[in-house]
């Protein structure tokens, strides 16, 4: 091995080991924490491609290598690796394993796919090992098509998988909802029937919740809804990871939540940035996704006079709203009164997202409702995988 070479793999090792997340630290500021490791080190003086390393390194380091090839791929959602054994990947039809041999060929042992896994779990700011054997992160990379993508990931490594696979690696590929509201419209992802609807909420602020399974475009359609809002609105936006558009909106203050670090120190929850957003004049809240206690916060905010906010949950279908409510509220210590009387009141409307093979769409507009007493959803509009769209008598009198 060249003395470049040795070098580089020592500047490599001492960078991984560096405790900081790096998944907050901008490109310009990990060229410099390079810059000061490689001055530790005189010999780098005695290569004359020296200049180069640098470069090499970050492009190195902070990337997720081959695997760019499939990041790439605009249709590509999720990565699965299956410790040194498989690899599949979502292209939007369900896994599909993968056989492209120079990928695999870098994922061929345990000891390969552990050290991939402690790579992006450096840059993320936390650590796997046997001590801590399931760790979950966000990193943000620049791809080969020069887009700003970020990765969710989840690892779970050795006890805790079969001996000798090294870890078993989820990742989630997030982009930035890049489509507008035309755009959605054109690929029926929105029922043209609809439009005037949304318009109508959107201008009259109403609090809308956005439901859906995993992977329906809850963010995607969330995102273009702003795009439609008065440019005078004051938006602020709260996730977990970037994925929300901000240029389809000339305000809109994003805030990200944080992870502890190695230390368990450090943590910003959705319910920590939600208290400080009612402190920031926003004429519009949006919570990204809503997975825990910050549901109190969200009712109480849309019930003491903050309109047009928008929010999301994970759910099957529409009638389950209430259920997935009251799961919430229950991290927050609310009985299933309290979120009854709150959610009507916060929530003027409920559009459900599905996802068919190939498609995306708006399937269901509802409204929170009483039934002898429990909550409910009553149906406004329901669409069809075929773009059929039906009005229901409860959507005439909600108009009325």
């Amino acid at each position: 091995m060249s003395t470049y070479k040795k070098l580089s793999k020592r500047i490599k090792t001492v960078l991984l080991k560096t405790d900081m997340n790096l998944f907050c630290v901008d490109s310009i500021e990990k060229t410099k924490i390079i810059d000061n490791i490689l001055n530790d080190f005189p010999e780098r003086l005695l290569i004359p491609e020296y200049t180069n390393i640098p470069k090499e390194i970050h492009n190195n380091i902070f990337s997720v290598g081959v695997l760019n090839k499939i990041i790439d791929i605009d249709s590509a959602t999720d990565i699965v690796i299956n410790g040194c054994s498989s690899i599949y990947v979502d292209y939007g039809n369900g896994p599909e394993k993968l056989n492209d041999s120079e990928i695999i060929s870098e994922f061929n042992s345990s000891k390969k796919v552990m050290d991939f896994a402690r790579k992006i779990s450096m840059l993320a700011g936390v650590s796997i090992s046997p001590v801590t054997p399931i760790v979950d992160g966000s990193i943000e990379i620049q791809t080969g098509a020069h887009k700003k993508t970020t990765l969710r990931f989840n690892i779970i490594c050795e006890p805790l998988c079969p001996k000798g696979y090294g870890a078993i690696i989820s990742i989630r590929i997030l982009r930035l909802s890049k489509l507008s509201f035309s755009d959605l419209v054109d690929a029926d992802m929105i029922n043209p029937k609809i439009v005037p609807l949304l318009l109508e909420l959107v201008n009259s602020r109403k609090n809308i919740l956005i439901s859906g399974g995993t992977g329906t475009g809850k963010t995607t359609f969330l995102s273009s809804i702003l795009e439609i809002c008065s440019n005078s609105d004051r938006i602020i936006s709260i996730e977990d990871t970037p994925e929300i558009d901000g240029s389809v909106h000339p305000h809109i203050v994003p805030l990200y939540t944080r992870n502890p670090n190695n230390d368990g120190v450090g943590e910003v929850t959705a319910y920590d940035l939600l208290n400080g957003v009612l402190r920031m004049r926003p004429d519009r809240i949006v919570l990204g996704e809503c997975r825990g206690r910050e549901i109190e916060v969200l009712l109480n905010a849309f019930n003491t006079g903050h309109t047009g906010g928008i929010s999301s949950i994970h759910s099957n279908g529409i009638s389950d709203i209430p259920a997935r409510l009251f799961a919430l509220g229950s991290y927050a210590g609310l009985t299933e009164t309290m979120i009854t009387s709150l959610s009507i009141s916060a929530f003027d409307i409920l559009i459900h997202l599905s996802r068919e093979p190939n498609r995306r769409y708006i399937s269901d507009i509802a409204m929170l409702t009483l039934n002898n007493g429990h909550l409910a959803t009553k149906s406004l509009i329901k669409i069809n995988a075929d773009g059929t769209a039906f009005k229901t008598k409860d959507y005439f009198e909600y108009i009325n």
